[in-house]
């Protein structure tokens, strides 16, 4: 498999395939942007056509829509599961960020996992597995794959990267594409200025007017995430000491994946960030 890291769950996925050991169930989990959806690809054009490519119809890939994954989308996987392959040895299943599925499609796929055709192979992608039942998980072989190291990161760009980069990426070579690609996008522009605001009634307004925003919706830990670079860079060209302004973003980060109130934890965000902006001024 042809990927930047992870040389250790490649080898163990890659004696599976030559002890004929494959199971039927999988979960990869890890930060996002570090190779796990294109492990999870290769493995299954192994295990499905050897080293063909995968045929039409014996590879199926569900991911969110709005940040769910719905019943309806797992029913309909599992009528295709049934259907025995005519060429390939077997089909596999990739449902990418899986903690996007709702109480239903979990309970749903868990139906498939207790009694699964012996044809098939489900890989499930997550940035946090213990959104997952228990009962799913006990069902499925974890691969944990750790955040790429900093050389491992130079290998994929092919030259150094600057330590504020890195310290944004957090090891995941997703996340410093994403930022080449979105980091002057208006709608991150607009957080920055928002939290730049003088007036705290002002800051709040234009903040909740952002949280409504489809792209905010989709991508916030990818905003949160660019904040996190923006006080590093802060730091280091305005020579402003932006710790503790890194530190509730990364708070914040944290809750949100922990399941906190999506609001709540935003709206705190902004008054601390409020309050440590109008504390520098005074120095």
């Amino acid at each position: 498999m042809k990927v930047i890291g992870h040389q250790k769950q490649i080898e163990q996925l890659e004696h599976l395939i030559e002890t004929n050991q494959i199971g039927h169930a999988y979960i990869f989990e890890g930060i996002s942007g570090i190779g796990k959806f294109t492990i999870a690809k290769e493995f299954a054009k192994k295990i499905s056509m050897g080293n063909e490519s995968i045929l039409d119809g014996y590879l199926k890939i569900i991911s969110p829509e709005n940040n769910v994954i719905r019943v309806e989308e797992i029913r309909n996987l599992k009528e295709e599961l049934m259907l025995k392959p005519t060429v390939a040895q077997r089909k596999v299943a990739i449902i990418d960020n899986a903690e996007c599925m709702n109480e239903q499609a979990q309970n749903a796929l868990l139906k498939i996992l207790e009694e699964p055709p012996e044809h098939v192979t489900i890989i499930l992608i997550t940035i946090n597995k213990e959104k997952l039942l228990y009962t799913i998980k006990s069902r499925c072989t974890i691969f944990h794959f750790e955040p790429l190291s900093k050389e491992e990161i130079e290998e994929y760009f092919g030259e150094p990267v600057e330590d504020e980069l890195l310290d944004y990426a957090r090891g995941s070579i997703g996340a410093i594409l994403k930022l080449r690609e979105n980091h002057d996008t208006e709608i991150v522009q607009k957080w920055i200025k928002a939290f730049q605001r003088v007036s705290l009634l002002e800051m709040m307004k234009d903040c909740n007017e952002l949280k409504e925003d489809k792209y905010t919706k989709d991508n916030l830990q990818e905003i949160l995430k660019y904040l996190l670079y923006f006080y590093h860079r802060e730091m280091k060209d305005k020579k402003i000491n932006t710790v503790e302004a890194i530190d509730i973003v990364e708070e914040t980060r944290n809750h949100i994946m922990r399941n906190a109130n999506v609001d709540i934890a935003l709206d705190r965000m902004m008054i601390r960030l409020w309050k440590w902006r109008k504390s520098c001024k005074k120095l």
